[in-house]
């Protein structure tokens, strides 16, 4: 298991860790997030057979202003939405959608933008000691799961 902080980041909730977290999850596919605050821009997008485990107080905070735009579904993702993926497990860790700072353009946006998590398709979906909060719009969306 890979931990995130042998990229030499400072999870201080300060800096983006978008690209260290999806290089760490491609590389190793098991990766720890120790206590800490770990701010992203974009989505974190996990391929089959990965595994995030987190400390119970490592924070995942979306960046200001991270759904106004057609691209960010949600904080967390399986990466292949449309065919699905296999084996993907998140233990622990809380998860921030920054609502305040991330409202969506309007209704009419739709309920698919500001999610913390948006799994479609996937085959051993495993999600456990998780806390979530602040989403814009959903928690969890989850669907066409085995």
């Amino acid at each position: 298991m890979k931990n995130i902080l042998d990229y030499g980041i400072i999870p201080d909730g300060k800096n983006d860790f978008s690209a260290y977290i999806e290089s760490a999850l491609k590389e190793y596919k098991n990766v720890y997030f120790p206590n800490g605050k770990y701010l992203i821009s974009k989505p974190i997008n996990m391929p089959s057979n990965s595994r995030i485990k987190a400390d119970k107080n490592a924070e995942i905070i979306a960046k200001d202003n991270c759904f106004n735009y057609d691209c960010c579904y949600g904080v967390v993702t399986n990466e292949d939405l449309i065919n699905g993926n296999e084996n993907i497990e998140i233990d622990g860790g809380i998860f921030n959608g920054n609502n305040i700072n991330n409202a969506r353009l309007n209704w009419r946006h739709g309920p698919c933008t500001g999610l913390l998590f948006n799994f479609m398709g996937v085959k051993g979906l495993t999600l456990k000691n998780i806390t979530a909060k602040n989403s814009e719009s959903y928690h969890f969306r989850i669907g066409r799961t085995v």
